[in-house]
């Protein structure tokens, strides 16, 4: 979900100042959608309610058949939001994704997805924004290649680095030093998910993606991805394994299951 442009962005970070009265303004239909929640034949209507300010939203409502499902306050974090729907389990009764947008210079994402279980909604997956300032640690080895480490997982890998096509304005000096002096550690929250088929009827998975940078915010050099697996037992998606892909090798780097 990528609908915040450059300009909403710098209007975020610029406007600090919101108004008492616009933050207490009415909850009016965002997204409105008749859909069988249950795989019965018959169609609930969802809706997704904003809350607005003058210049992005504040709180959301996802209410399905005129019923309050649950309700989110943007915690000054979040500023959009979007509502989509997927089978994730393969079983005949979508479950509803709501996508919310920071509008951060990172394009990072908070994804919430709610199922219907035997007439229950149930949130099986939820991915808040945070920075994890402890868990990865990230160190220029010399020779144009990074060591990336996962504390939590205890995964390991090198990221390569391809100078010339990565820093083509640089020399090879200047950028081994530019290097040198990388940002440490630095992992944005999800910026996106991808939602694959694992083969058969099986429910599908979640993957999130973090980007990894180099030598400034947007030299993104690596992608820490995070697979989730629906738990049948406990209705909902836990980790099931991390990787690292590369973007200069373009391919994963190292992977690891999730403990």
């Amino acid at each position: 979900m990528k609908f915040v442009s450059f300009i909403l962005s710098i209007v975020f970070m610029f406007c600090i100042y919101v108004p008492v009265h616009a933050q207490q303004s009415p909850f009016t239909v965002k997204q409105k959608q008749a859909i069988d929640l249950n795989g019965d034949g018959r169609k609930e209507v969802v809706e997704l309610f904003a809350r607005k300010s003058q210049y992005y939203e504040t709180g959301w409502k996802l209410v399905v058949d005129g019923k309050d499902v649950a309700d989110f306050d943007s915690n000054g974090t979040y500023i959009l939001a979007e509502m989509k729907f997927d089978d994730l389990l393969q079983d005949g009764k979508p479950g509803i994704l709501l996508y919310f947008e920071t509008g951060s210079s990172g394009g990072t994402e908070r994804l919430v997805i709610f199922k219907k279980f035997e007439n229950q909604f149930k949130q099986i997956f939820d991915n808040p924004v945070h920075r994890d300032k402890h868990r990865f640690s990230t160190k220029y080895l010399g020779n144009f290649k990074v060591e990336f480490i996962d504390k939590k997982t205890g995964m390991k890998g090198i990221i390569p680095i391809n100078p010339k096509e990565r820093y083509p304005d640089f020399s090879l000096k200047q950028a081994d030093e530019h290097l040198k002096n990388m940002i440490k550690d630095f992992v944005d929250p999800a910026s996106n998910y991808r939602i694959e088929n694992v083969g058969g009827n099986k429910p599908k998975d979640i993957i999130t993606m973090q980007r990894v940078s180099g030598i400034a915010h947007v030299d993104e050099i690596a992608r820490f991805e995070t697979r989730y697996s629906f738990d049948n037992k406990n209705q909902k998606y836990v980790p099931a394994k991390v990787s690292l892909y590369s973007y200069d090798a373009k391919k994963h780097v190292a992977e690891k299951p999730y403990n």
